[in-house]
């Protein structure tokens, strides 16, 4: 049907003109009769046609013609595809003529039906942007028409799929426009305009701003800031927040006169203004700028955000229902909102620090959960994020008033203060350190406040310092551990539900982080959770069994000593079976329980196997069933919910690690494997990912099984491969490289297949790191029992998969997959030859390494070593970085033998030397020998002695190692200089080393801080400890030795039999000792600003003159140094020397030259040690001493 050809029959264009006048009139009978016609003429093939002939006739009345325009418009996409192109474009131009109608109505009508039309047809559409920007642009009567058109095109284009470049087509024609005509009188779409800008902002930031002149949009903002508007002024606030969230440049100018702006927004009455106001303080710390751009401001935020903490009335009003003693009462079907386990799983119930991608999570409680994102709980997490940026400097400034409002008598007030409290508990814990025990003490005694409110804040408080609570005192835990305990646990069963929860929730991260420290509490918790079965409602109980997963993850196979057993498990059992669907949100929540405890009951929990076993078999096959049914007669059956089906999976998977070899009879006498082969193959993700996890854990455990059809289930396997689903895909990596470890060779007819979906995986830059580590240790698991198969690119691959494992702990799937590495390395002479270095800082990330393939990979790198030469090697070696090479070392040359092998190589030279000294480089003339001929020797006589001693019955001449080195880790960095001047200095076993007999066994640790050249650093490392060493009155003498060489130092001497530290420093490097968290600053440094040095330097006819820092003679900036003659005698080399007894209590020791002491605290190194040493100790100060600070904000070289 064409449209430039169509003509109307006079009497179908009556009758629908008749209808449509009766359409017009306000009577129900005859609107429902309206509609029944409509429905019939509807059917007419041209029925669209007359209503566009009516919408562009003026003769028409503007009523009519309006509701035609509403009419065509619902109708026309069901023919938009049946009709010609011909007609196509008449229709486009009738409507952009039609947008000039006399007639407001049918402009409004005309400019509906073109916003449909190019939803999904704008790019067929070239003129109708132009057209529209003409008569914007004309300022007539039709320019508003034109601007409300553009602005809703351009709202379609936010939720429409249409590709980066179709979007930025429009927007670069477009914004510009809207920002220009925001100023205008005329413009009555201020708020659209701006709230569509922004949404653009956030989402398409990039295409926005190539569009758009930031800087012009945000001042015509500024200009409109004064409306009294109360949604205009909101949407202002969101620029402001999209500009620093963004990082935009545009707003540096205008910074202070925004931030004076928020802040009094922040304090409007509307609440909305002011959380949208609210919402740029915590944009603003997620920025590395964030202190100094708010420091200034600070001092007048403070009080602002701690006086919107406060609960305000209709936050009360959504709670009145739940303040008082509700425990009793059942909970309503609205209070128990939908069990989502993964949810609940994935992190503890914190009210107000959730990621704010999840703002409808927020709330603990329901209520909270209606709440929404309030400007109580961003004004909360706007404090918590500035005191991480700001750390203690906050509390002279916070402590004031937060006192304040603890001692207010208006309780709401009160509990404001304590939510700051636990606001400023991870920025502030340092210190808050020494008023902690008396804060402690203040939030157990807010426990009895007889208004809930109170109590739900105060255990979400005490969980914000459970880490303190945990460590302090660990000798004495009935000082605060134990009572923080019992106190949670007590109210596990407080008169108000709110509370309970909250208490459970709180115990939840106390478990988390006291782990094995509640082992001798568990009766007592066990205790507490039976209260807890016997009071608690629905929504608590979910809580609970959060609470009872937490202590079996915390306490691991204690747990499954019988007496806790018979306590625990009955009462769980009890709410497994009264369930009467499989279905409902409670069964589930057990069932998840169940999965984090089974693990640690072990074979404690068999003789309640059997029928959580057969429920879930049964709860898998009954959901399946209803899956067929569903797809067979979806009309007839409802969508089957598969969230039970996958926590089944889960119990099933515990169920297997826990019971292991028991676990076998369960699956061999069930038909779990094959329901496995249809649950693999599912449409949910999240099905397929439990499934496979599943069967992972089958082929370890029961391979003879599994084997008889597993070439059926590799496939399924494979398919799973898809990146595009991160976590089915990594479980998939993971199952196949479980099947290597079993199958051996027979997993060969797949590899092809298999390797072709690694590497397409490894190559993707998008696929998240933990894929791409189980998709390296999998695919080097292939290698183990396939190593000639074909890979593309294969050295670049294996350079991937080192820079891969490298970051994965220590686990029998990478102890196979690096057996797997090293078959295919030591065939890839390529591989050897470009990126051996790869090889080697994967070979040092082990830790806890098996000696057969510890064995494997000295033989790989010895054969490297003795294909490169020693010259090469030399070379190829001294690019390592320092803490690779350290690690190298400790790993595959034993730390207890580098001071006898090193004695051995040094008197061996002295020998060889001295037989023959020009064979070896002496240089009569000059009386010494050239350094690089030494050298060299030095290496091939390390190297001979080293072969040797590969001989068993050799090594046992060597003599009897002293055992408990100390663990050390090093590490220099060189900054903004061409040479690095530091040097340092660990040597385990100073004794063997220069065979000192008469002292007891020592250590030596040294850091010496260069300057003015190498040449003095490097002098006092390499001759310091060999005359500690070889003079027995070294502690006397060095009090009065004055080194002729040019640095500074402070040097350790650990004697562990006597208990005794000795440090010795001259300058300014320092050295602490960290005692249980506490630390003893052992160095005073000399410094010329120092009263004793001062006197001492002008004594001897010097000066100190201040230039930047004080210095000696206006140069130097330490009064004491090993060397540095042009300053003598005014700068002494004399050290400072300090015994130190020890208690055995002490944790480690830091020594450190300036470059560190400058720019990070004493407290701040202490925690990061403590806290990396946890997380990976292999690699401490390559994390710790990396921050750009560091290395921006210092020229200087640190060690």
């Amino acid at each position: 049907m064409n449209w430039n050809q169509w003509h109307p029959q006079e009497n179908y264009l009556i009758s629908l003109k008749e209808l449509l006048q009766e359409a017009l009139i306000p009577d129900s009978s005859i609107q429902k009769s309206v509609q029944e016609k409509l429905s019939v003429i509807q059917t007419m093939p041209d029925f669209t046609f007359y209503l566009f002939y009516i919408l562009g006739n003026p003769s028409f009345s503007d009523d009519i013609r309006s509701l035609s325009g509403i009419l065509v418009k619902n109708n026309i996409l069901t023919i938009y595809q049946t009709l010609s192109q011909d007609s196509i474009s008449k229709i486009k131009q009738d409507c952009l003529t039609l947008l000039t109608d006399s007639s407001k109505d049918v402009r409004i009508a005309i400019s509906n039906l073109i916003v449909i039309i190019a939803r999904d047809n704008l790019k067929n559409w070239p003129e109708l942007v132009p057209s529209l920007l003409k008569m914007l642009a004309a300022q007539n009567e039709y320019s508003e028409v034109a601007l409300i058109t553009l602005f809703k095109t351009c709202e379609d284009l936010i939720n429409s799929q249409k590709t980066q470049d179709e979007i930025y087509r429009v927007t670069k024609e477009v914004f510009p426009e809207f920002v220009g005509y925001l100023l205008k009188e005329q413009c009555v779409i201020q708020q659209d305009i701006i709230r569509l800008t922004n949404q653009f902002l956030q989402d398409y930031y990039p295409i926005m701003k190539q569009s758009l002149d930031l800087t012009v949009y945000l001042r015509n903002v500024i200009l409109l800031a004064n409306t009294e508007d109360i949604e205009l002024q909101k949407y202002i606030c969101h620029t402001f927040v999209i500009y620093v969230d963004k990082q935009e440049e545009a707003l540096l100018p205008h910074l202070h006169d925004v931030i004076m702006y928020l802040m009094e927004k922040n304090k409007h009455e509307d609440a909305e203004i002011a959380l949208q106001a609210c919402e740029f303080w915590l944009a603003t710390t997620k920025l590395p700028t964030c202190k100094e751009i708010l420091n200034p401001h600070i001092e007048k935020l403070l009080p602002i955000l701690l006086k919107n903490m406060k609960y305000s009335q209709t936050e009360l009003n959504i709670l009145k229902d739940s303040l008082g003693a509700d425990s009793n009462n059942k909970d309503l079907a609205k209070d128990i909102s939908p069990f989502h386990m993964r949810e609940r799983n994935s992190q503890a119930d914190d009210e107000y620090f959730s990621d704010e991608d999840d703002i409808e999570e927020q709330g603990d409680d329901f209520d909270d959960f209606y709440m929404g994102w309030t400007l109580r709980k961003c004004s909360a997490a706007s404090l918590d994020s500035l005191a991480v940026k700001f750390g203690e400097d906050l509390l002279p400034l916070l402590i004031p008033y937060i006192s304040e409002m603890l001692n207010s008598t208006d309780y709401l007030i009160k509990e404001s203060a304590i939510l700051a409290l636990g606001a400023i508990a991870e920025g502030c814990m340092n210190g808050l350190k020494t008023q902690l025990p008396e804060l402690i003490n203040f939030l157990q005694t807010s426990m009895t406040n007889e208004h809930s409110v109170v109590r739900v804040i105060t255990c979400w408080t005490l969980s914000r310092y459970v880490s303190w609570i945990n460590n302090v005192k660990p000798d004495v835990p009935d000082m605060y551990f134990v009572p923080i305990m019992l106190l949670l646990l007590k109210h596990f069963v407080d008169d108000n539900k709110r509370v309970q929860r909250a208490a459970i929730s709180a115990f939840c991260i106390f478990q988390e982080e006291a782990q094995t420290k509640l082992v001798p509490y568990i009766s007592i918790i066990i205790e507490g959770f039976l209260r807890g079965f016997e009071r608690l409602q629905c929504r608590s109980l979910y809580l609970l069994y959060d609470a009872i997963g937490a202590l079996a993850q915390s306490v691991g196979n204690r747990l499954s000593e019988q007496q806790y057993v018979s306590k625990l498990l009955p009462p769980l059992m009890h709410k497994f079976t009264e369930s009467d669907s499989y279905y409902d949100d409670h069964f589930i929540a057990v069932l998840e329980c169940l999965a984090n405890v089974i693990p640690a009951l072990e074979g404690s929990f068999l003789p309640y196997a059997e029928i959580v076993f057969c429920h879930c078999l049964q709860l898998i096959n009954d959901t399946l069933v209803s899956c067929i049914n569903y797809q067979e007669n979806p009309n007839e059956y409802d969508p089957p919910d598969k969230e039970s089906m996958s926590v089944a999976h889960d119990v099933l998977y515990s169920m297997a690690l826990g019971l292991k070899t028991h676990f076998v009879k369960f699956v061999t006498n069930s038909n779990l494997v094959f329901l496995l082969y249809t649950t693999i193959q599912d449409s949910s993700n999240l099905i397929r990912q439990t499934s496979i996890a599943l069967y992972g854990e089958l082929v370890t455990l029961c391979y003879p099984f599994v084997s008889a059809n597993i070439g059926e289930y590799i496939p399924l396997i494979i398919k799973n491969l898809d990146e595009h689903s991160d976590v089915v895909c990594n479980n998939a990596a993971w199952v196949i490289g479980r099947m290597c470890s079993v199958m051996g060779a027979n997993i060969q007819p797949y590899v092809p297949d298999i390797v072709r979906h690694f590497v397409h995986i490894l190559r993707d830059p998008a696929v998240a790191r933990t894929m791409h580590q189980s998709v390296a240790i999998s695919l080097c698991s292939i290698f183990f029992v396939a190593p000639d198969v074909s890979v593309p690119d294969l050295d670049l691959v294996l350079k991937n998969c080192c820079m891969l494992i490298r970051n994965v702990r220590d686990s029998d799937e990478k102890d196979l997959a690096f057996r797997g590495l090293c078959q295919v390395v030591v065939r890839r002479p390529e591989f050897t030859k470009n990126y051996f270095i790869y090889f080697c800082d994967a070979a040092a990330s082990w830790f806890n390494i098996r000696p057969d393939l510890k064995d494997t990979i000295k033989s790989v790198l010895f054969s490297f070593k003795m294909q490169c030469g020693e010259e090469n090697w030399a070379q190829f070696h001294g690019t390592f970085p320092d803490p690779l090479k350290a690690r190298l070392r400790d790993l595959y040359c034993p730390p207890h033998l580098f001071s006898p092998i090193i004695k051995i190589v040094i008197e061996e030279i002295r020998k060889v030397c001295k037989k023959d000294p020009l064979l070896y480089g002496f240089n009569c003339t000059v009386n010494a020998y050239e350094p690089l001929k030494l050298m060299q020797a030095v290496m091939a006589k390390a190297n001979e002695v080293c072969l040797r001693y590969l001989d068993n019955s050799m090594l046992c001449s060597l003599p009897t190692p002293i055992n408990n080195f100390c663990i050390t880790t090093a590490l220099a960095v060189r900054n903004k200089r061409k040479t690095m001047e530091d040097r340092h200095v660990v040597i385990h076993d100073l004794n063997t080393m220069f065979n000192v007999q008469e002292a007891s066994p020592s250590s030596y640790y040294a850091v010496f801080d260069g300057h003015a050249g190498h040449d003095a650093a490097a002098y006092s490392s390499a001759h310091l400890h060999q005359y500690l060493a070889e003079n027995k009155y070294f502690i006397k003498k060095c009090r009065a030795e004055n080194f002729s060489s040019g640095t500074t130092a402070v040097v350790a001497l650990l004697r562990p039999k006597e208990k005794s530290l000795y440090i010795a420093w001259v300058g300014d490097s320092q050295a602490i000792v960290v005692n249980q968290g506490k630390i003893l600053q052992c160095v005073n440094p000399h410094k010329p600003c120092r009263e004793d040095e001062r006197e001492r330097i002008e004594r001897a006819g010097g000066c100190v003159l201040f230039w930047g820092t004080w210095r000696v003679n206006g140069q130097l900036a330490v009064s004491r140094a090993i060397g540095d003659g042009y300053y003598k005698p005014h700068v002494t080399a004399i050290p400072d020397v300090r015994e130190i007894p020890l208690d055995g209590g002490e944790d480690f020791l830091i020594l450190a030259c300036d470059g560190l002491w400058d720019v990070v605290s004493e407290d701040r190194a202490a925690q990061e040690v403590y806290y990396l040493v946890a997380e990976n100790p292999g690699e401490l100060f390559i994390e710790f001493h990396r921050p750009k600070k560091i290395e921006n904000r210092h020229k200087k070289d640190t060690s």
